[in-house]
């Protein structure tokens, strides 16, 4: 083979990498984008699920309305399925840091129905005005109350990330407990803090 084949064949092999190559990145680079597009659906439904219970008010417990728990467990179990697609780790990571988010601020919002009875979740019957016009409250939809209060509880095969935190490193390479007398007081009755806190502090 005459050297100006060889030249043909190499040019041909270079754009044929060429080629390979920006379609890879190109692939790449849509599947992040799809992955990118997953990630804002599924916080959407978080904020959406969260809207829709609460109403945007602070009021604690949310009012027991019928439409507002269905329409935010319906959002809850939407972001699951979202979830399911999300595939790239930097994603997922982002996502769970979301969801823990979103947990926290739907246990706040609920955190008082540890002393609720039964009555919020019933229908409710009430009297208005003089004439004695009755109107009802549905009550809250059985699912929608185990899809939601389930969101917000902690799972059970969830590592809280706090425990592989080397608290005793922490304490070592920094002086900022030192001018914070009640807090130094207060790790010294912690018993497997004590030495550590005696001894920089």
């Amino acid at each position: 083979m005459e050297s100006s084949d060889w030249i043909s064949v190499i040019a041909i092999v270079v754009s044929l990498l060429s080629f390979g190559f920006a379609w890879w990145k190109f692939a790449k680079n849509a599947q992040s984008e799809k992955e990118r597009e997953l990630l804002n659906c599924a916080i959407d439904a978080l904020e959406k699920a969260y809207f829709a219970l609460t109403g945007g008010s602070s009021e604690k417990p949310p009012k027991p309305d019928r439409l507002n728990w269905l329409t935010a467990a319906r959002r809850i179990e939407f972001y699951k399925e979202i979830k399911k697609n999300i595939k790239s780790e930097t994603f997922k990571t982002i996502c769970e840091a979301e969801e823990e988010h979103w947990r926290h601020k739907f246990s706040l919002i609920l955190d008082s129905f540890s002393n609720e009875d039964r009555s919020y979740y019933e229908e409710k019957k009430h009297e208005k005005g003089s004439i004695g016009l009755s109107f009802k409250h549905a009550a809250i939809d059985s699912t929608s109350a185990i899809v939601v209060h389930h969101f917000e509880s902690w799972p059970k095969d969830k590592e809280c990330i706090l425990k592989s935190v080397d608290v005793d490193n922490l304490l070592k390479e920094t002086n900022y407990f030192s001018g914070r007398i009640g807090l130094t007081e207060y790790l010294k009755t912690v018993p497997r803090l004590k030495k550590v806190v005696d001894k920089f502090f």
